[in-house]
């Protein structure tokens, strides 16, 4: 006796087969670029801002000398290492008898912190009673915080 095998149709869902295989490989690859995507934005776009906020200013003076009291506040969310003092576009140290008190090379601000300092200048030439004085508060990174002041009368 011969068994008969009776074939079985199988229905024909190459088409539909073909596109949930399209889709699912579509939202997959979404998913994917949406991921990496997300991740970038989580890590690449930390900003690390550095940021000196010269909060107060004020300027006193005696017969031989101007001082200039200044509070620097670090408003980043990283550290700063002050760099140099510039007084009119020059290195502090070009002037015969300054002084750059607290705010010594290579002094860091950490985040949040504020430093009172007295920065010194001779009432010599090239300063005089009202003259206007650029003064440039220069970090490691070589960003520059300038401020200015009216050099005051002798008292």
């Amino acid at each position: 006796m011969r068994s008969k095998i009776t074939k079985r149709k199988i229905p024909d869902t190459t088409g539909t087969s073909k596109v949930t295989t399209i889709l699912l490989v579509a939202v997959t690859l979404t998913l994917v670029v949406a991921g990496i995507h997300w991740i970038q934005r989580l890590v690449l776009n930390l900003s690390f801002t550095e940021s000196v906020a010269i909060e107060k200013i004020w300027v006193t003076a005696s017969e031989e000398k101007i001082f200039v009291h200044v509070t620097l506040v670090n408003k980043g969310n990283v550290p700063v290492q002050l760099d140099s003092i510039l007084i009119n576009d020059e290195p502090i140290q070009n002037y015969r008898g300054t002084s750059q008190g607290e705010f010594t090379t290579g002094m860091e601000l950490q985040v949040g912190e504020s430093k009172d300092g007295i920065i010194s200048i001779p009432y010599e030439p090239p300063f005089r009673e009202g003259m206007l004085v650029k003064f440039d508060v220069v970090t490691s990174t070589d960003n520059h915080y300038p401020f200015f002041i009216t050099i005051p009368s002798k008292p």
